[in-house]
């Protein structure tokens, strides 16, 4: 074996010079094993050597071979180094080439990267920048490979470090490199091609799991492009990744990761989110690097083939309504993560502010400056969670279109239909609001709203709201905390507060009294009483038709068209009105109501069945219900014939049955001359209707499963219509 020195001192005499200051300076360390030099024309010596014109060129035409062992070298400028057990150097006339069975590349003192079938040659070494071709394989590591393009100033992975610390994984691939054998000489062509399989990380800090995935990494001048599939705790996503050779960090393409989730992909990740958004979802996040600054991370989410629920505020987003979501995530603080520039848009929804996420990436704080979920709404909205889990929300704003939630306050329909749950629900909320003005239906506002609300678990256990409805009056409506769970409600104007929640158009004024128990008995869910005084009730369909049914004996005596002139021209007045209820499992029951006038007086009882959209309701109307009362007061005599209930000597039972969409109003004209005492066994609908509970166990809708787009029907359905819809008869009790 002879030393590197034997082997720089011969090679001058024999090799050009770019060969010479190649071997002298990139060949740091090398023991010549053998060596084999045929000069095949020319001065084997330097032309000052042998005496002749140093101006004359040397004509060198040479063959050499030399065998080297414990090799070290960097081959490229700016490369890092080699090193190898063995090598062969060639050289051949003026091209030249370096063969590495198995070499290593030194990235660090802790850090290699394997080599297979590494090649140097360059084609003229005479040239004065003659282009240097670097070929090799490589079956490694993820996080080598990673290394070693980080600490190569070849950038041959673009100028920055490498975002995947942490990642492991295998690689297999082989790449091409060329560039000038020159000081400050940049790389002009590279192809390559590589496998990344077995990708694997844990981040303890944020709870996501790479659990494998294949990517597959294509080099060329233009850069470096990686794409494939990635594992993510159990999710399957897309990455795609384009490093441009020759820029800086903050001038690369953002690393982009995209996947459609569906309700078990969000739960899987760890996103508490299936009771705000249901249905596929795309999301892509990117990566974009700084040089002197943290990554930036954004999230954007195609909400348009999703359903959105916001069930406090009874706002629904349809699949198939375009919206979608984005933000700024900033990870900077280990035990939150904020949502910085969060904006939530769609057909009718905006929102923008932030949001806070803990380490268990719950949403424990929120502020939306601008919150809109219709085109009317102008709200500011934030809130934060305690350490006991309960929300603090305020919202204060000038306007709020509050017909969505009226309609779901008065909702029975799909009631045996469970809303879905949050993983990690909130233990309750305190609510305070202050707008200015709450949009109703028939165009009735209530103006200075203010409201406290208390929420535990899924009950609400205090409450106290009021505002001025459009008239002058106020409403009230409140929970005593200290009491039983009962909500009251009053107000000196019922007519508008019931135009104000769809609840019922066709009234006006009188005196409100309210009162639910919220805690409900045996199967009904909620039960109470409301109580009306002194109130007018202008054309109502329903009340018209038994009004007219009973004048004509239910026959044809007048022609519908003059009925209904009629009916659009009457005004009833009433006195006073009582109506027990109960609720539960899609079902309002009546017990035992009634309604009194100097004019006209009935009653009514009976049962709607929202899941079933069929009704049965019925009772007795007593025309002139002053007068034929009269006799209520004559002791054994009155009750006799006015009813215990004092109805009236004179009255009709009636009925109002069938499905929801078009019942049918049946009277009984017999009934009149009935005593009251025996009336009631000619009424035409049960004596005694309850709430039934569903055999069986109720019907819970999957997560997975969207929920229907239909709006919830009101407590008595079509009445709280503003229009009857085209086509159909009033006096088939389109309205109801």
């Amino acid at each position: 074996p002879m030393p590197l020195a034997t082997l720089k001192a011969l090679w001058p005499r024999a090799a050009a010079p770019t060969a010479r200051d190649w071997v002298g300076a990139q060949v740091e360390r090398a023991i010549l094993k053998s060596a084999s030099l045929k000069m095949l024309s020319g001065r084997f010596l330097a032309p000052e050597m042998d005496g002749a014109d140093a101006s004359t060129p040397p004509t060198n035409r040479l063959s050499a071979s030399m065998e080297i062992a414990d090799l070290r070298m960097q081959p490229l400028p700016k490369s890092l180094p080699i090193e190898a057990s063995k090598a062969t150097i060639r050289l051949e006339n003026s091209s030249l080439e370096v063969t590495v069975p198995e070499a290593d590349i030194v990235s660090s003192a802790e850090s290699r990267l394997p080599l297979k079938g590494v090649r140097f040659t360059v084609v003229d070494v005479t040239h004065e920048a003659p282009i240097a071709e670097l070929a090799l394989k490589s079956q490694g590591t993820l996080p080598a490979l990673v290394d070693a393009l980080n600490h190569s100033e070849l950038h041959l992975a673009g100028q920055g470090p490498l975002p995947f610390e942490g990642v492991a994984g295998k690689i297999d691939g082989e790449v091409k490199i060329a560039m000038p054998l020159v000081s400050g000489a940049d790389v002009v062509k590279v192809e390559g091609k590589a496998r990344i399989t077995e990708l694997k990380n844990k981040s303890k800090q944020h709870g996501f799991d790479l659990q494998g995935g294949t990517i597959e990494i294509d080099a060329s001048d233009i850069g470096v492009i990686a794409k494939g599939d990635i594992i993510v705790n159990g999710v399957v996503a897309k990455v795609h990744v384009h490093r441009i050779l020759d820029a800086a960090p903050e001038m690369q393409p953002p690393i982009r990761v995209s996947a459609t989730l569906d309700n078990s992909d969000r739960t899987q990740l760890g996103l508490d989110v299936n009771h705000l958004v249901q249905g596929n979802v795309p999301v892509e996040v990117t990566v974009t690097q700084k040089t002197d600054a943290p990554s930036v991370i954004h999230a954007r989410a195609d909400l348009t083939n999703a359903e959105l629920m916001f069930t406090s505020l009874a706002w629904r987003k349809a699949a198939g309504r375009t919206a979608s979501v984005e933000f700024d995530v900033d990870i900077a603080d280990p035990t939150r993560v904020e949502l910085q520039n969060f904006r939530l848009v769609g057909d009718n929804v905006a929102l923008d502010g932030w949001v806070i996420v803990n380490e268990k990436r719950d949403v424990n704080a929120f502020s939306f400056p601008n919150f809109s979920v219709n085109v009317v709404t102008r709200l500011a909205v934030e809130g934060e969670m305690d350490a006991k889990r309960i929300w603090k929300i305020s919202a204060k704003g000038p306007t709020f279109d509050a017909k969505d939630l009226f309609r779901s306050l008065l909702a029975l329909g799909n009631t045996s239909e469970t809303g879905i749950q949050a993983l990690h629900p909130a233990a309750g909320v305190d609510l305070s609001a202050e707008i200015d003005t709450v949009l109703g239906h028939s165009d009735v506002s209530l103006r200075d709203y203010r409201l406290k609300m208390s929420e535990r678990g899924d009950d609400v256990v205090s409450l106290e709201g009021q505002g001025i409805l459009d008239g002058g009056q106020s409403l009230t409506v409140q929970i005593d905390p200290k009491g039983a769970r009962r909500l009251y409600a009053e107000t000196a104007d019922a007519g508008q507060a019931f135009k104000l929640v769809g609840f019922y158009p066709n009234m006006q004024g009188g005196r409100l009294r309210l009162e639910v128990d919220l805690e409900g008995r045996g199967a009904a869910e909620k039960s109470g009483t409301l109580w009306i005084e002194d109130f007018r009730v202008l054309g109502d369909p329903i009340v018209s038709e038994v009004y007219s049914s009973a004048e004509t004996g239910g026959s044809d005596g007048t022609s519908p068209a003059a009925r209904r002139r009629k009916v659009e021209r009457e005004v009833f007045e009433f006195t006073r009105m009582k109506a027990p209820f109960s609720i539960g499992h899609g079902q309002f029951v009546l017990d035992d109501s009634y309604i009194r006038g100097p004019l006209l007086g009935a009653s009514i009882r009976g049962k709607v069945d929202y899941n079933a959209r069929r009704l049965s309701l019925g009772g007795t109307y007593v025309p002139l219900q002053g007068i034929n009362s009269a006799l209520c007061e004559i002791p054994l005599f009155g009750p006799i014939v006015s009813g215990f209930d004092c109805q009236g000597v004179f009255g009709i039972t009636y009925a109002i049955q069938g499905a929801m969409a078009q019942p049918q109003v049946l009277v009984n004209p017999l009934s009149m001359f009935t005593p009251g005492i025996l009336r009631t066994i000619m009424e035409m609908t049960s004596p005694n209707p309850q709430v039934q509970a569903p055999r069986g166990e109720p019907r819970v809708r999957a997560s997975s499963v969207p929920a229907t787009d239909k709006a919830p029907a009101s407590v008595i359905d079509g009445w709280s219509s503003e229009t009857t819809p085209a086509g159909t008869k009033k006096k088939q009790g389109t309205k109801k």
